[in-house]
């Protein structure tokens, strides 16, 4: 295993170890353990690309290992973001509140796509995926073209 690999192996395995000891009965400073790890774990999913999507460690909590090993195998069809009325329509995609005449200007505006998590921003040169079940969801250029590429049809 490669010294990047193991320190990102090592850096999850320390957020899980931290994860586990919290006590929720101390409500302040488990809020606090938490938000600290949800950083820490943001940081390595942006890491996650570089290692062609595979997670891995060997940490177990309550007996149970907490991530195995894998890798996506379903294809999704995915476009490009190119903020045209066409594409905005088509993926439902809205401002983040109601745009009254002279509260946003264009610079500020921030689309929003409907995803099952929630709305999330999709900004224009983002790629906006659909999945096998039609969800669709935005995946930012730089970390589409470090994580897809293009099925040839046959």
């Amino acid at each position: 295993m490669s010294d990047d690999m193991e320190n990102f192996s090592n850096e999850l395995d320390s957020i899980i170890d931290n994860l586990s000891k919290l006590e929720f009965s101390k409500k302040e400073e488990a809020s606090h353990q938490l938000l600290e790890s949800s950083a820490r774990l943001t940081s390595l999913s942006n890491q996650l690309p570089k290692y062609g999507a595979i997670a891995r460690t060997n940490k177990t909590i309550g007996g149970k290992q907490m991530i195995k090993t894998y890798r996506k195998i379903a294809t999704i069809s995915a476009e490009q973001f190119d903020g045209s009325d066409k594409q905005i329509k088509k993926y439902g995609i809205r401002p983040p509140y109601p745009q009254e005449i002279g509260t946003i200007t264009d610079e500020e505006w921030r689309p929003l796509l409907p995803t099952k998590e929630g709305l999330m921003t999709c900004h224009v040169g983002d790629w906006v995926a659909t999945g096998i079940n039609g969800e669709h969801w935005p995946i930012a250029d730089d970390i589409f073209k470090k994580t897809y590429v293009e099925v040839k049809e046959k």
